[in-house]
């Protein structure tokens, strides 16, 4: 993805069935704001966040933005040189790529942007984040389930974990629908169609199939819930794409396909295909409008019916709110 471009995303975290800010401050908070916490894939790279911050916008919205750096080693064997060929010349570079993020508290939208080349990725953000919290969550499960226990002798972690439920992150990048249909069209036949149904924050979504399937599997106690249309002949491609963009139109499915091009070439593709990016010129280096200036975009997307949010069942801002300061107050 280009640098002078951002990615929309649904940002999913839930404790069982309590969503994001029923442990903002003892979980969620400390994970986005702990600079000590790394996450190490090799001896040469390692991810962490930096300079994080909180802020309550002009409009209301609370955000927590900053950076998602990768460090890493790169290293060359050899040099081509056109006089004496290949040349042997071991060396080492240290190199730190960076991401900007912005995660909306109040409807747990994000907003990302690749700051350089070979920037980590999305999904990378995402499995960093997911270990921050689930590190967090354990300091403060511990934490509680030793004070529980000297009121209460009788408490278990079992017990504990009923009320304080391990965490499950994921992160769905928003669909552009006119990208969405352009995808779709460029199948001469749509052999494959599947859903996969991720569970929500704590808005409803808008579509009923989906909703009744989610709920169909939680009645189940199902970890994964799937459907797919499948046909040797192809799907009806128009029927395709007014049920994706349906699915798709919050960010709580993750959609599959697959298929022959024009061309009779295999077609395969997934929500990365058809992700809804913005052209952003020359965003500003002070981060703090950098955050202004992409919220601001993103707010216009949802006037403009492009994001869709839903309505909220748990509106408890004014219970994180004091976590959260004003600009210029910083």
């Amino acid at each position: 993805m280009k640098r002078d471009t951002i990615q929309f995303a649904n940002f999913i975290c839930k404790f069982g069935d309590k969503p994001l800010v029923s442990f903002l401050e003892e979980i969620v908070l400390p994970a986005f704001t702990d600079d000590t916490l790394v996450r190490e894939i090799s001896d040469s790279t390692n991810f962490h966040l930096y300079d994080v911050k909180l802020d309550r916008l002009e409009d209301g919205l609370h955000v927590i933005y900053g950076r998602f750096i990768k460090n890493t080693t790169l290293s060359r064997e050899q040099l081509f040189d056109r006089r004496g060929g290949i040349v042997h010349d071991y060396a080492e570079l240290e190199t730190s790529p960076s991401s900007f993020f912005i995660l909306i508290v109040d409807n747990h939208r994000l907003i990302y942007q690749p700051e350089t080349v070979a920037a980590p990725s999305i999904d990378t953000f995402r499995a960093t984040i997911a270990k921050f919290i689930k590190l967090k969550y354990e300091v403060f499960f511990e934490k509680t389930y030793r004070l529980s226990k000297e009121y209460d002798r009788s408490v278990t972690r079992k017990i504990l974990a009923e009320k304080i439920a391990k965490p499950r992150i994921n992160i769905i990048p928003l669909s552009d629908p006119s990208g969405l249909e352009a995808f779709l069209r460029r199948y001469s036949k749509l052999k494959h169609l599947s859903f996969k149904i991720i569970e929500t924050n704590d808005d409803d979504d808008a579509s009923q199939i989906f909703e009744d399937m989610r709920a169909a599997g939680m009645r189940l106690e199902s970890q994964n819930t799937e459907f797919s249309h499948r046909s040797r002949d192809g799907l009806n491609v128009d029927e395709a794409i007014d049920l994706a963009t349906e699915a798709t139109a919050h960010g709580y499915q993750h959609l599959k396909t697959n298929g022959l091009d024009n061309d009779g070439n295999n077609l395969s593709g997934d929500n990365e295909n058809f992700a809804l990016k913005q052209h952003v010129p020359d965003p500003p280096n002070d981060l703090a409008e950098r955050t202004r200036l992409f919220v601001a975009y993103f707010v216009n997307l949802v006037k403009d019916k492009i994001i869709k949010t839903g309505e909220s069942d748990n509106n408890s801002e004014h219970s994180y709110s004091k976590l959260f300061q004003d600009e210029d107050r910083k």
